[in-house]
């Protein structure tokens, strides 16, 4: 069984490289890439592992259930890690900033970062105050630099990070 998962994890690491930087191994993953560009919402490690479940259950009728099980822990370990593999280098974050130095920040993620901002008109229902909320998309290594930046430039900044699955559009790639 240890074998099965220590399997899955090495392959799903190297498949999980080849399929972030749009490779392929040559076997069922062209189907599963093909799968993934007409229905964009599944993840290639699902694809495969659902494409290579039809395979194993016809080859359990010919090597039994036990080897099949085994196979089919593999593959979900593999498939699990690939995807992880592939939104780690590829995840993206969304920041909805509210400051009072709204200028300072546009400006530094424009010339210094390359990437655009796009600002939104908020109004607190509390105060029914309007203000400048910017909608900022940039990848997670570029996040932690861009959050650590607007709180130095205002400490009062109210700063909200989600999790994005995908990001498509000018300065981001799609898988």
């Amino acid at each position: 069984l240890l074998y099965c998962i220590y399997g899955g994890v090495l392959c799903g690491l190297g498949y999980g490289l080849v399929f972030s930087r749009n490779g392929s191994t040559g076997g069922t993953d062209i189907i599963a890439m093909i799968l993934r560009k007409k229905y964009s919402n599944f993840e290639i490690g699902k694809l495969s592992f659902g494409i290579n479940c039809i395979i194993v259950f016809i080859g359990a009728l010919i090597f039994g259930l036990p080897k099949a099980l085994y196979t089919l822990i593999s593959m979900f370990v593999q498939g699990t890690i690939v995807d992880k593999v592939i939104n780690g280098f590829n995840s993206k974050k969304l920041l909805l900033i509210l400051t009072e130095k709204e200028q300072d920040i546009i400006e530094y993620v424009i010339k210094d970062m390359n990437r655009g901002v796009t600002s939104l008109i908020a109004e607190g229902e509390y105060t029914h105050e309007l203000k400048k909320m910017l909608y900022i998309a940039v990848t997670s290594s570029q996040m932690v630099h861009l959050k650590n930046k607007i709180l130095r430039i205002d400490p009062k900044a109210f700063i909200t990070i989600i999790d994005v699955s995908e990001v498509n559009g000018k300065g981001f790639h799609k898988i």
